[in-house]
């Protein structure tokens, strides 16, 4: 390389990385966030992958090294190459979903952007998908569940479990409530989400203790 060669490109180099530190400082804070906030998991993923798919259009634009970026402790990132690809990956896989879809998975306890998850949500359609109340989806997704259960933590199996129970007495109300037009799915979605709320960070608590 001449030396006109090598002066262009650590001037490119200086410009990526004064342009992209605010990007890069918010790709580090949102990859410790989803290390440490499991509940947050789907959330954390989609978010991150949205910054790594802008870091790396930086990278083209700049001429720089995607995989050398993300693995450079030096600039500030320091995340495992095949991870940033695989959350661009499911984060390009989730995008596309309609809202109240993500929504459904989320409350059925599924990962939106999980491959099996994907193709299952593909063969039933977006317009059927629409129709199914969290607790439809749930079973419609069942079979797609891994059977490793070792990873999952006893506190998330309990979660999992109460959950179950109370979509399913959600669902029972709307049965019940529908027959006057009392309750709407929204309705069911919120209630479910509340009592989740709560339970998480005051039945958990109290369990605890009892334990």
């Amino acid at each position: 390389m001449s030396k006109g060669n090598s002066k262009a490109a650590r001037a490119r180099k200086a410009m990526f990385i004064s342009a992209s530190k605010s990007i890069r400082i918010r790709v580090k804070a949102q990859f410790n966030i989803l290390k440490s906030r499991e509940a947050s998991w789907n959330s954390a993923v989609f978010e991150l992958g949205k910054s790594l798919e802008k870091l790396q259009g930086m990278c083209e634009d700049y001429g720089q090294s995607f995989r050398t970026v993300v693995a450079d402790a030096k600039l500030g990132i320091n995340m495992n190459v095949r991870t940033a690809y695989r959350i661009i990956k499911q984060y390009e896989n989730a995008k596309g979903l309609p809202a109240r879809t993500v929504a459904l998975c989320h409350s059925a306890g599924f990962d939106h952007a999980a491959a099996r998850v994907q193709t299952k949500l593909r063969k039933l359609g977006n317009a059927k998908v629409n129709n199914m109340t969290s607790v439809e989806l749930a079973a419609a997704l069942k079979r797609t569940r891994t059977t490793a259960t070792k990873s999952v933590s006893p506190k998330q199996r309990f979660l999992n479990a109460w959950k179950g129970a109370v979509e399913a007495y959600a669902a029972y109300l709307k049965s019940v409530e529908d027959k006057d037009g009392k309750m709407t799915q929204a309705e069911v979605d919120a209630a479910i989400a509340q009592t989740m709320s709560a339970f998480k960070y005051r039945g958990l608590h109290i369990v605890a203790k009892a334990a």
